[in-house]
């Protein structure tokens, strides 16, 4: 398979662009539409080659490579690794999830919330002290 070189991606560009090219009688293209087609694509090619990479690194963490393996294998901290990568909810967006599934987020992330509170009136003082 042979990735697209820049002319194959403006050409993609020209393609979609339905308002790149201006009436008969105006010389200039539509600059701006045809930069708005480009940063959807570019989005779309980044995305695409984030969702390649962190299948990779599943595949890794699933064959027991360690964080700090798996961050110098691609020029990152541990730390940065971990925080990039390190979660199941990745892989779940919006519409991916069912109701069920969202209901119970929501309550998780509300019980987080309540938990938080509980904690937080237990040892910080209800009133400020004087300055």
């Amino acid at each position: 398979m042979a990735l697209p070189d820049l002319d194959d991606l403006i050409a993609e560009v020209d393609r979609r662009c339905e308002t790149a090219h201006r009436p008969a009688g105006q010389e200039q293209f539509d600059w701006l539409a045809l930069l708005t087609v480009a940063a959807e694509l570019a989005g779309q090619l980044h995305a695409l080659a984030d969702d390649l990479v962190e299948d990779y690194v599943e595949h890794c963490r699933t064959y027991c490579s360690s964080w700090t393996d798996i961050g110098a294998a691609l020029g990152v901290t541990r730390q940065a690794v971990q925080q990039r990568f390190n979660g199941p909810y990745k892989r779940c967006g919006p519409e991916t999830m069912t109701g069920g599934l969202r209901r119970a987020m929501a309550h998780v992330k509300q019980a987080g919330e309540t938990s938080w509170s509980l904690a937080a009136s237990a040892w910080m003082p209800r009133t400020r002290p004087a300055c």
